[in-house]
């Protein structure tokens, strides 16, 4: 039960002639965090492998070695496609973010409400493992899921034609370039810019730093392209 309470010790009481036996994973816990630091969550997952399958569980560890079991985490739906720790540990919310991208097909949580889509209940984790405390997840890190999760996958194909569909005009354009074509070499570097921003968002959100400089640059492209366009000469 969640409220099992399991002490240890490792020395023998000479007092009252009880032996108690030392338990090897509040040692562990023991050497590891020391009996000043006061307490500590320390994850019990040695003995707890059933059919290869670990159950993580964690044990509130006092400084008398007395370990509390917690509740169990509600670990919600994960996929494990990518390994957690992928790119500063982005893994681990990509693992968890792509369940969600199929109930939104068509509409979207909202500008700005993933926060409120992803299952926020790893408390215990992200508190005393990954030292996240009072935090929670606002993004995804991936602008591509961003847009699907928070507008829709439709609003995500509408974004992708708009963009992809000018850099392959770009490319078109720009292919033979003249160095010395001022029109022609800005309409290339902006679309090498273009796509530099979306290989990054591939890790990355749309951030208020970036995006309008982002948007500015592909409007301007989009003018360059009508510019440098044979049919315009």
């Amino acid at each position: 039960t969640t409220n099992e309470t399991a002490t240890y010790s490792s020395t023998n009481s000479a007092a009252n002639g009880e032996t108690t036996q030392t338990d090897p994973v509040a040692d562990d816990a023991h050497q590891v965090f020391g009996a000043a630091e006061g307490y500590c969550v320390y994850p019990f997952t040695n003995n707890l492998n059933v059919n290869g399958e670990e159950m993580h569980d964690y044990f509130f560890v006092t400084w008398a070695a007395k370990a509390l079991k917690l509740p169990q985490e509600d670990m919600g739906e994960v996929w494990d496609i990518v390994p957690n720790t992928l790119w500063s540990g982005r893994g681990y919310i990509y693992n968890r973010t792509f369940p969600l991208l199929r109930k939104h097909i068509i509409l979207g949580t909202g500008a700005d409400n993933y926060v409120m889509d992803f299952p926020q209940s790893f408390y215990i984790r992200d508190n005393y493992i990954e030292g996240k405390f009072n935090s929670i997840d606002v993004k995804p890190h991936c602008y591509y899921m961003q847009v699907w999760i928070q507008e829709g996958l439709i609003a995500l194909a509408a974004l992708m034609y708009l963009i992809f569909g000018y850099l392959f005009n770009s490319a078109k354009l720009y292919r033979c370039v003249r160095r010395d074509d001022l029109t022609g070499v800005c309409g290339l570097l902006i679309a090498a810019g273009i796509l530099g921003y979306m290989i990054s968002a591939i890790a990355n959100d749309s951030m208020t730093c970036t995006a309008p400089v982002f948007w500015t640059m592909l409007g301007v492209g989009f003018a360059v392209n009508k510019l440098y366009h044979p049919a315009s000469k």
